[in-house]
């Protein structure tokens, strides 16, 4: 065993009336010295290191500045080899003759072989017989002085509060009372002159020092209750917690002050935030006369899935109330499912019973649908009995890796399954467990209902939770205290025996490297036990202050039940160990002004009456045992008042073991009969669909506000929502204001049995939301209006619902005095039920069927029904009687892109039910983009040109597949045309700040050719407010937020694109504000590009900004660097970088009206090389021919010497008299280039959508013949041309007398379905629920199977560095699933490999799985992806290929192949 000498420094206080005896533990220790230090009191707060464990070096500055020694002295021991003894060491000797004060004993030994810097055994003492109880509230702070011997007071003591910086903040002396009263006015400075220390001194009872850094601390039994901080309390909650996106979120709020008077005519804020913490939405609000508001808020289908909060704020931004919610793609649940248990508590290796019973909400047993049960074996550290919630049990790192068990059944006619469940886990260690069970119930279509409980397992006798009494970590030196509990899983406690502990110190290597980053994993590599010992009761505390470092304590039983947990000692620790008195159960009535409890001792109890400051106090004598006492309240205020009780026991010398100490707090309510409104439903709770809805509700007083809830409970169900009482919210339990500290738990124990040892002496996400949604279920969601009370009732009629299902209508009532609230279920069944349930997407392409269950609820006969899906009918009389059901199939195969209505109606005695959906058709894999051009005869000598177009055809892009588009547009150049580009610019879904400015830009392209519609301009607006939501507080704008980095490249870029858009805003005064905060910015900034700096400064003198000498001085530095061989050259071959530096430069002098460098500049235009040779035509094909533009436009724009693709779209922007035949050469070849290009970036698309503007089209004649029949072309220039004309071939006439060509643009799937690698390699593997992988060609799937999908991307090229975007497009009828309960994992699967990089974000989407990567991946990194998919639909369907795209060099992707699958019924 390591020699070691172990003190308990968490104690400090020695009894005034007994021996000055410390025990201490000893261990293989033969000798030690021990020194003791008495500290000035004067500087006591100035030295940092009071009650902290002393190093070598610590004691140096000890002895030098603050403590006077008082005793040094050897002490020679004789104890046995490897045994622990624990003695007494008495120090009264030496400290008879020395007055009161602070202490502190340090010991040295040989034996210990402690370093210079290591900690010694310390322990701090004080002799004192002042015992202190200091209770803090709002506006006071109360102590209470009094000996710890007799519970009477002091008498003659001084008491100061000491700040931080050593100044004095509040001194008084005690007379004969034992209180104090400070106002806190005294107590709340902050920095230096905050309070940190309270002296109390006596001549005759010692001295006494608590640290009071934070007077608001409370031991964990006070703690509880509703936080109540400013005088404003309001209440919040809104319809539902949990959207789709453009849902419309109803809100409802009411105020009141803390003495329950209603805030009236108040102005309050809802601000919306988004789960990166952006502000996306900001709406005011005002109470009424009876306090409350009520607002509807439309959620943009921009807004990102995810978490978010609403906040009710003052104006000045302070944060009244909170409320969390959700935006996912959820899809209300239609049977609702439920688990019953035989036992509560299931033992390992019994058999089990366990019911899963399903009903439609609309009503109806959910009989002979298809239903699973799933079980998984989980470790949990927290027990399931809400008494011990704080600890922890078991092991942190034990693997979860039992594999879940899964069962079938069909439901019974009663919708039952009864599962008799054979227990028998193969545990293989000693933990706390417990079972995940999931049932799951499929709708007619597939669709899961799912729902979830967690059952205690019982795999052991007992289980030891451990509990620290701080938080996350505790300060350096300072006494880690840790309770113990010894339960069984029925949450019983058993005693604390054979229980020990360990403290080690462990040790992590941080193996650091680079990907995305520098990266660091982090290895265990070494440990030292610093602490053991024995667990003697409920409280631990270490015998030792820890140094600095991180930690592990292990309790463990007779049995090897282990429970661990690491915490972290250091700086700047949450909070210090409070010093936890026992704990005090009451009870008060006060009917009969009675207080019961049972006394664990005799002593004092102080009974203090607390609000937000201690109101009153009366002290009593009591004797241990059950007490019943009589105490009357009178005069409290509503909503009620704590009763603290403090129980003190006298303490002579600390010898009994027994707490000193017990606090309790009781809750007394206190309402006045009017508080509390009743509120009954009065109204039909069955109706059918077509049926109004009619609320109504009886409430007990005549007047008052209310708002009434009317939501589908398939959409509660997901989450398990229920709106929180408004009564209870102002009316319960609040927290306790008073902070409550005390020094009982300070004081050394004594122990006279012990032997004596004597001595003298711590955006792309919203982008992400514009991929269109189908409409495919029936649900409600809606609100009334602020309704008044009008003799005792309020009334709502609804519209009709148009659904089956279960409403929930939720009341809130608010008077002058009183609120109530009240929750009632309307059923809606019609005499026959049609369960409809779809896809959520379809395929073109694909055959996927949905389903529908005609049930017979109260009707017999005949019923029609129509099934429309797009243009197809199917028609069919079914004959159904009473309680029989029949299913039919909703046959989706559709041929065409974008929304395919789908209406289903049903006709039977005299009533006629419809319902009507849209459901989205999007290609089944990613699309590819091509570009196709040929070339038309000119106009010939009769004045007609002739051209017979060949077939079109492309290696790449099955044109033959339903989701194929192309575009034909006819034009005097080669490559695509605005409306091209502006298409273009729609399709890419990203948000980046460089994205949403160029997406704009294409908007405001189209408004100004066709006019600003009302969609448009909502569109625009979208844009605009994309763009300020990026706006940081500095004025410029954040890459993805306004968290983001301010890329200076994007910076005037994106005030321009603003500045563009002002005239179509409609907060034209916000933008305005934008602009100018982002211009200031721009000014100040530190630009390090060259151009631009230049591109800056002609948008600051466009703005308004003298920026003259700036655009002057950095031209010139261009200017300057031209070689002198220049000068003399008639042509020049200048790159195409140095041609964007003089093109932001020309465009910047125009700015400032510079014709001086505007001529040099020019003239260096004019040398470039292929300015002074003559164009050639291009060479006309002897038969016209489709061609490939991109193929080799690439080389001609990467090498040609007019092209300036960075910067050469500036040059659209000047005025008439600067534009050169020089400057219209580098636009055309620029604006060529980009629009022969087969990938284009957003940013691309943008600058050829402004050349675009700039040039007008020569293009007039707005005729053409198309195989025999005239046509006029509309703006855009597109020919109305058929698939067939272009897969057959077609003649084209016109009358121009230019060289035209017609440009096709297609978008469609790929014709080979292989992998694609341009510089990144995906491969996609499925695997069944069993880890077995399936079939990459066709996968045969039962509905309701589940399916990991796992991803691996890896960089095989040396490409551009930038933002990546991972999608993988579901296959129509799968749906990812949220698989807790039994999801195939990884391991299982047989994938081990690491992933290199984690996604910044990632999407579980209605069709989509998507992952964007921020940062750079290197060459060979790897990223691996999975999620889960559930097969729910049949049909036979294309998986498309996982894709992986640069978004500013799309040329740049990787994709894995394509295959099929095949979904049969079960």
């Amino acid at each position: 065993m390591r020699s070691a000498i172990q003190l308990d420094p968490s104690k400090n206080i020695l009894p005034k009336k007994s021996d000055a005896v410390i025990p201490i533990s000893i261990t293989n220790v033969n000798e030690f010295d021990i020194s003791i230090y008495r500290i000035d009191l004067n500087s006591l707060n100035s030295y940092n290191d009071i009650f902290q464990t002393l190093t070598q070096s610590d004691l140096r500055r000890l002895r030098s500045f603050w403590g006077e020694s008082v005793a040094n002295k050897t002490i020679q021991l004789d104890n046995e080899l490897n045994k622990t003894e624990t003695l007494n060491l008495n120090l009264s000797s030496i400290l008879k003759e020395i007055d009161p004060g602070l202490f502190v004993a340090v010991i040295e030994s040989e034996d210990l072989e402690l370093g210079y810097w290591d900690d010694r055994p310390t322990q701090w003492f004080m002799i004192s017989n002042i015992a202190t109880q200091i209770f803090s509230g709002h506006d006071f702070t109360d102590i209470f002085i009094n000996q710890f011997d007799t519970l009477r007071s002091i008498g003659d003591a001084k008491l100061k509060v000491v700040a931080e910086n050593n100044k004095i903040l509040f001194e008084d002396e005690l007379g004969m009372d034992d209180h104090i009263k400070i106002s806190n006015t005294f107590l709340e400075g902050s920095g230096g002159f905050s309070p940190e220390i309270i002296l109390i001194s006596s001549k005759t009872h010692g001295t006494a020092i608590l640290q009071v850094s934070d007077l608001r601390q409370k031991p964990e039994i006070l703690k509880g209750g509703i936080s109540k901080q400013v005088d404003h309390d309001v209440y919040l909650t809104t319809d539902r917690d949990i959207y789709r996106q453009a849902d419309t979120m109803h809100v409802f709020g009411a105020a009141r002050r803390l003495d329950l008077k209603t805030i009236s005519n108040e102005g309050y804020v809802l601000a919306l935030r988004n789960p990166s913490g952006d502000e996306v939405m900001r709406s005011p609000v005002e109470t009424n006369a009876n306090g409350i508001f009520a607002s509807s808020i439309a959620l943009k289908s921009s807004y990102p899935l995810g978490r978010y909060t609403l906040n009710v704020e003052q104006i000045d931004g302070s944060i009244l109330a909170r409320h969390d919610l959700s935006i996912e793609d959820f899809v209300p649940l239609t049977i609702e499912p439920k688990l019953a248990l035989e036992q509560p508590i299931w033992k390992l290796d019994g058999q089990e019973e366990i019911m899963l019973s399903a009903e439609y909400f609309s009503g109806g047993a959910a009989a002979g649908l298809d239903a699973e049960l799933s079980f998984k074996v989980r470790a949990s550290r927290t027990h399931s009995s809400e008494k011990f919630n704080g600890y922890v049990f078991g092991e942190a790192d034990f693997a979860n890796d039992y594999e879940p068990e899964r069962y079938e059944e069909t439901l019974s006619t009663d919708g039952l399954w009864l599962q008799f469940f054979e227990n028998d886990f193969s545990i293989r260690s000693k933990n706390l467990f417990e079972v995940l069970v999931q049932g799951t119930v499929f709708d007619v279509g597939g669709r899961p209902n799912k729902t979830r409980l967690v059952v205690p397992l019982d795999t052991d006798r007992r289980y030891i939770g451990l509990k620290p009494l701080f938080g996350k970590q505790i300060d350096d030196g300072a006494i880690a205290q840790f309770d113990i509990v010894n339960v069984n899983r029925s949450g019983e406690e058993q005693p604390i025996l054979d229980i020990s502990y360990e403290v080690r110190r462990v040790y992590y290597d941080y193996n650091w490297y680079y990907s995305d980053g520098w990266r660091w994993r982090r290895v265990r590599v070494d440990e030292e036990v610093v602490e053991a010992g024995e667990v003697n009761g409920s409280r631990l505390n270490l015998k030792s202050g820890l140094p600095w470092g991180r930690y592990e304590i292990t309790v463990k039983n007779s049995k090897d039940f282990i429970t661990n947990h690491e915490f972290f000692v250091g700086w700047g620790a949450d909070t210090k160990p409070a010093s936890e008195p026992e704990e005090l159960v009451a009870y008060y009535d006060p009917s009969s002004k009675m207080l019961k409890f049972n006394s664990p001792f005799s002593g004092q109890l102080k009974v203090i009456v607390a609000d937000e400051n201690l109101k009153n106090i009366e002290a009593f004598d009591v004797n241990k045992g059950p007490i019943e006492m009589g105490f009357s309240l009178e005069n409290i205020a509503e909503p009620g008042v704590h009763l603290l009780l403090t129980l003190s026991r006298a303490i002579d010398d600390n010898t009994e073991h027994l707490p000193q100490l017990a606090v309790g707090k009781i809750w007394v309510e206190n309402l006045s009969s009017d508080r509390i409104i009743d509120v009954e439903f009065n109204a039909p709770t069955k109706l059918q669909s077509t049926d109004k809805i009619k609320t109504e509700f009886t409430v007990s007083q005549d007047t008052g506000s209310a708002i009434i809830f009317l939501v589908d409970d398939g959409i509660h169900a997901v989450t398990g929502f229920k709106n929180q009482n408004i009564s209870n919210h102002f009316y319960g339990e609040r927290e306790l204001q008073l902070g409550f500290i005390n020094n009982y738990g300070q004081i050394i124990q004594q122990d006279k049995s012990l032997n004596q040892l004597k001595m003298g002496g711590d955006e792309l996400a919203d982008t992400l939301s514009k991929i269109d949604k189908s409409d495919f279920f029936d649900t409600v969601a809606t609100v009334s209006p602020i309704l008044e009370v009008i003799d005792g009732k309020i009334s709502h009629n609804f519209d009709a619902a148009d659904m089956e299902g279960r409403l929930r209508a939720v009341a809130l009532v608010s008077s002058e005095k009183g609120l109530g609230m009240a929750t009632s279920e309307i059923t809606i069944q019609d005499p026959v039920s049609i369960d409809i349930s779809l896809p959520r997407f379809v395929a073109p392409g694909d055959s996927v069927a949905g389903k529908i269950r005609l049930r017979s609820n109260t009707f017999s006969g005949e019923i029609a029904l129509i099934r429309t899906i797009g243009d197809f009918n199917l028609e069919n009389t079914i004959l159904l009687g009473e309680g029989s059901s029949q299913d039919l199939l909703i046959p989706l195969q559709v041929q065409q892109l974008g929304e395919i209505p789908v209406k289903i109606e049903a006709k039977y005695s005299g009533q006629k039910i419809i319902r009507s959906f849209k459901i989205i058709s999007r290609s089944s894999v990613y699309p590819s983009v091509e570009l196709q051009t040929v070339t038309l005869e000119k106009n010939n000598w009769l004045g007609r040109s002739i051209t017979d177009v060949p077939s079109l055809y492309s290696d790449e892009i099955d044109l033959n597949a339903a989701d194929t588009e192309i575009e034909v547009s006819i034009a005097p150049f080669i490559g695509i045309n605005l409306k091209q580009a502006v298409s273009s610019l729609n399709r890419y879904p990203y948000g980046c700040i460089e994205q949403t400015s160029s997406g704009l830009r294409g908007l405001l392209a189209y408004a100004e050719v066709n006019g600003a519609t009302k969609d448009t301009l909502a569109k625009i607006n979208v844009g605009i407010n994309g763009i300020l939501r990026k706006q940081k507080n500095n004025g410029s704008f954040g890459y993805w937020s306004k968290y983001s980095p301010a890329y200076e490249e994007y910076q005037p870029y994106a005030i321009e694109t603003l500045q563009m858009a002002l005239p179509f805003a409609e907060n034209k005064e916000e933008v305005v504000e934008s602009i100018a905060d982002s211009l200031e910015a721009l000014y100040r900034m530190n630009l390090s590009d060259p151009s631009i700096r230049l591109y800056s400064y002609g948008i600051l003198a466009n703005s308004g900004y003298e920026v003259t000498s700036r655009v002057r001085y950095q031209t010139d530095r261009l200017l300057r660097n031209i070689p002198e061989s220049w000068k003399t050259q008639k042509s020049l071959g200048l790159k195409q970088e140095k041609l964007d530096d003089f093109s932001v430069a020309y465009w910047a002098a125009a700015k400032i009206n510079d014709e001086k460098r505007m001529s040099e500049i020019n003239d260096i235009f004019l040398k470039q090389t292929s300015l002074n040779k003559a164009e050639k035509n291009e060479k006309q094909n002897a038969e016209p021919a489709w061609f490939d533009p991109s193929l080799k436009s690439q080389n001609e724009f990467e090498s040609s010497s007019l092209n300036a693709p960075r910067f050469g779209y500036l040059l659209a922007d000047l005025p008439e008299q600067y534009i050169t035949p020089e400057i219209l050469k580098i636009r055309e070849r620029t604006k060529s280039g980009f629009a022969k290009q087969k990938y284009r970036s957003t940013i691309d698309n943008a600058k050829l959508v402004k050349l675009f503007m700039a040039d007008k089209e020569a293009l007039e004649d707005k005729n053409i013949n198309i195989d025999g029949k005239d046509f006029e072309l509309n703006k855009d220039r597109i020919l109305p041309l058929s698939k067939d004309q272009l897969k057959k071939g077609f003649k084209v006439k016109h009358s121009s007398d230019l060289q035209l060509s017609l440009n096709a643009e297609l978008v469609g799937p790929r014709k080979n379905r292989i992998p694609a690698d341009n510089g990144y390699n995906v491969q996609k593997w499925w695997f069944d629920a069993e880890g077995k992988h399936v079939d990459d060609q066709l996968i045969t799937a039962q509905q309701g199977q589940l399916f990991t999908v796992v991803i691996q991307i890896s960089k095989t090229s040396k490409n551009r560095d930038g933002d990546l975007l991972v999608t993988d497009l579901l296959p129509a009828g799968f749906e990812i699933e949220d698989a807790l309960v039994a999801p195939p994992s990884l391991s299982s699967v047989g994938v081990y490999q690491e992933s290199d990089v984690e996604p910044d974000y990632q999407a579980n989407m209605d069709d989509r799985f998507v992952a964007h990567f921020a940062n750079r991946l290197y060459l060979k990194d790897t990223v691996l992806l999975s999620y889960v998919v559930r097969s729910a639909y049949t049909g036979e369907v294309q998986i498309g290929g996982a894709h992986i795209e640069h978004m500013y060099a799309p040329e740049v992707n990787g994709r894995s192949g394509s295959f099929r699958a095949l979904v049969i019924e079960k």
